[in-house]
């Protein structure tokens, strides 16, 4: 079965057609998302973007590729959820297209690397007379 078959089949609501688009891009749709917003963010706007793609799948215009149509539900769905999320802090680069997201924590990685630092630093003075 081609993707325009399985399209036109998920339009007509059929729950098996749905369930291979998502199969088909749920991976495209999460890792784009991913790269943009925090892991547990991730998966709840890949979400909320297939229920807007099959809320919204009859007026998809097959002019178009399918793909994109979907990025792009996900990248305004993704935008969506930054405003709405008034804990985040969040600068948009229009030049290189990229969402950073600014935390007053660590990451794990940063939390791991001073730690270490820190463990060098107690050695050091460990050896001092």
């Amino acid at each position: 079965m081609t993707l325009e078959d399985i399209i036109l089949e998920a339009k007509k609501g059929k729950r098996n057609a749905q369930n291979a688009v998502i199969e088909l891009l749920w991976y495209k749709v999460y890792s784009y998302v991913l790269l943009k917003v925090r892991n547990e963010e991730a998966e709840d706007i890949t979400i909320e973007t297939f229920t807007k793609v099959f809320s919204k799948l009859k007026l998809y215009n097959e002019d178009f590729d399918f793909t994109t149509w979907v990025i792009s539900i996900a990248h305004n769905t993704m935008i969506d959820h930054i405003r709405k999320s008034p804990k985040l802090n969040i600068s948009i680069d229009d030049e290189t297209n990229l969402l950073e997201i600014l935390e007053d924590q660590p990451s794990p990685e940063e939390h791991l690397i001073l730690k270490q630092d820190n463990d060098k630093l107690i050695k050091a003075i460990g050896t001092l007379r």
